[in-house]
């Protein structure tokens, strides 16, 4: 062995050896992935707008459209998904209690 050996895992290994498997696990680096690469799309009831959740570069992007033409009304961008799933939300029941209310005052 000399003194400058290339850095490997199994070299770490030897010199710092870890005191159980499961930590060495836990270390590893590896990272799980899952379906979050999915679009994601929220309609009102009346089809007169949808609510898009999509990866856009590093970020989520939620953009809130108009049917049928798909004008584009709003957009934000987001670094977590569950952040830019939540605000989707929020858009469909803004839309869904707008439509509710002019519903209610045209009954009137």
């Amino acid at each position: 062995r000399g003194p400058f050996r290339g850095y490997n895992h199994v070299w770490l290994d030897e010199l710092f050896p870890s005191p159980h498997p499961s930590i060495a696990m836990a270390i590893s680096g590896k990272r799980r992935f899952d379906d979050d690469d999915k679009v994601v799309r929220y309609t009102t009831p009346e089809n007169d707008f949808e609510v898009e959740v999509t990866r856009t570069l590093q970020k989520w992007c939620v953009t809130v459209y108009q049917l049928p033409a798909r004008d584009i009304l709003a957009q934000d961008f987001f670094p977590e998904r569950w952040k830019a799933l939540a605000r989707a939300q929020d858009f469909i029941r803004l839309l869904n209690q707008r439509n509710k209310k002019e519903g209610a005052e045209v009954e009137l």
